[in-house]
């Protein structure tokens, strides 16, 4: 992910030091392991399964 601005650079690096070490790297790692876990297929096959899903409903 791309990196954010800093909140506080001139004032306090430290907060920014903070926010990257306990939020914005965490997040990202987060984030690229779940959408690394993920693939196409898997998104196909849900699509498939909301389509068989809405046309039962319809013929009940």
């Amino acid at each position: 992910m791309e990196k954010t601005a800093p909140a506080a650079q001139e004032k306090m690096p430290e907060l920014d030091r903070a926010l990257a070490s306990c939020v914005f790297t965490p997040l990202d790692e987060a984030i690229q392991k779940a959408l690394s876990a993920i693939s196409l297929d898997d998104i196909l096959t849900a699509i498939d399964q909301e389509k068989s899903a809405e046309s039962l409903m319809y013929f009940i």
